[in-house]
Formats: structure tokens, sequence, C-alpha cells
């Protein structure tokens, strides 16, 4: 059972030196001591996917695609203190099903550059999308008009 879906994903970037904050935010969405528990995401492989530093793997859980940009070393020899991570660029949606993706989204929206969006087709042909703007996700419904 399940409710069928297909995504679009349009310039969902975390920037780098957000990266820290969001893996923290991630772990706190998951709960460490794996008492959480999400639709078609294996809890504890999250977790130590994002305990290793894994945002690849992370997001795979969660049934999505990312790129993860290199920072060049120079780049992190020349401030320390500087987040060692490069953007995150989220491209797709490997799922077939709906789960718990507006809770990861609502929870990873602090972090997402604004202009992002997520637009959702269901299998009932309905239409919404999430779309990222100063810190927060905000789900619009949406329908397709011919003229």
């Amino acid at each position: 059972m399940g409710y069928c879906v297909s995504a679009e994903i349009h310039d969902v970037v975390i920037p780098g030196e957000r990266v820290p904050e969001m893996i923290e935010a991630f772990l706190a969405l998951m709960g460490r001591a794996s008492v959480n528990h999400y639709s078609w995401v294996h809890t504890e492989a999250v977790v130590e996917a994002l305990d290793e530093g894994d945002l690849v793997g992370t997001f795979n859980e969660w049934r999505y695609e990312v790129e993860m940009e290199e920072r060049p070393d120079l780049v992190k020899l020349a401030d320390p203190m500087r987040s060692p991570y490069g953007d995150v660029f989220v491209h797709g949606f490997h799922g077939e099903k709906l789960g718990d993706d507006a809770q990861l989204w609502q929870a990873l929206a602090p972090f997402i550059r604004t202009g992002g969006i997520i637009t959702w087709t269901g299998e009932d042909g309905a239409h919404w999308r999430y779309v990222f703007e100063k810190g927060e996700c905000k789900e619009q419904k949406g329908e397709i008009v011919w003229r």
C-alpha cells in the first residue's frame, strides 16, 4: 500500500557552511536512540551515515539523489573554522511512494537556499510543491490548466 508519487526537484541546495547545522537537525529528526520511525527509511542506516558525514548515503536512505561539491583543500587550510563540506545539491527522488517526506523537508528547510522547489505529482493526478523561502518550507497545492 501507499501513495505513488513522482517528483521534480529544482535548485534545492544546502550551502556547505550550513551542512554541520543541517546534520545536527537531521540527527534530531531521526532520534539518536533510533526511536523515530519513518516510512521506507532505515533509521539506523541514516544515523550511521550522518555520524560518518556521509550525506550521499543519508539522503539515499530517504530516497533522494544528492551531489556534494568538493571543497578545495586550500580553502580548509586558509580558514580551519570553516565548514569542511561543500554545497549539497539535491537532484532527484528515486522512491515510488510518498513517505514522511514533508517532515524531512520541514526539518531541513532552515538550511536550504531560498528558491528551491520540489514539485510532486500523485497517482491520482494531484499536484503540490514544497517551496523553500527564507528558511521555511511552504506547501502549495496546484492544478494544471490548459488554455
